[in-house]
């Protein structure tokens, strides 16, 4: 048995490893949080790669005009490549990190427009990352104590 101090030490490095297997954890759970919203983005889930022009077809069902979304509104319709591009993320350090959509029409779909219902897509991503979030962190944990 060693000392008080000896174990303070131990449980020092013990966090040292766990705190390091989090971050590891944390870059791939932002890594996956791309990917979904990536995947969020480009009309594959629920909207079956509708482009604007099917929207149009179907009366914009995003239109305010019909009292409520007749589509999902998190999913967002298949896009041409600038809003889908947009996606980034950051560690901040400290175990925050943050999945952001920089592009130009981000604010538009996310809060609505005057003609259009807002389509929360970062709350759908979101709740995505919530469902997988231990399945994520726990092995990165576990691998950073060698287990």
């Amino acid at each position: 048995m060693g000392t008080i101090r000896e174990s303070i030490a131990q449980l020092e490095k013990l966090r040292d490893v766990i705190d390091s297997g989090a971050e590891a954890g944390l870059h791939d759970l932002v890594d996956h949080g791309v990917e979904v919203a990536r995947r969020l983005s480009s009309g594959s889930e629920i909207t079956g790669n509708l482009s604007q022009a099917d929207l149009n077809r179907m009366d914009n069902p995003y239109a305010r005009r019909h009292g409520r979304p007749r589509l999902q509104p998190g999913i967002i319709n298949m896009q041409r490549g600038v809003f889908y591009a947009a996606w980034k993320s950051a560690v901040l350090g400290g175990n925050y990190a943050k999945i952001v959509n920089d592009s130009d029409v981000a604010d538009f779909l996310q809060f609505g427009t005057e003609f259009m219902f807002e389509r929360p897509i970062a709350q759908l991503v979101e709740q995505r990352l919530a469902e997988t979030v231990l399945g994520i962190l726990v092995p990165s944990i576990q691998k950073a104590l060698g287990q």
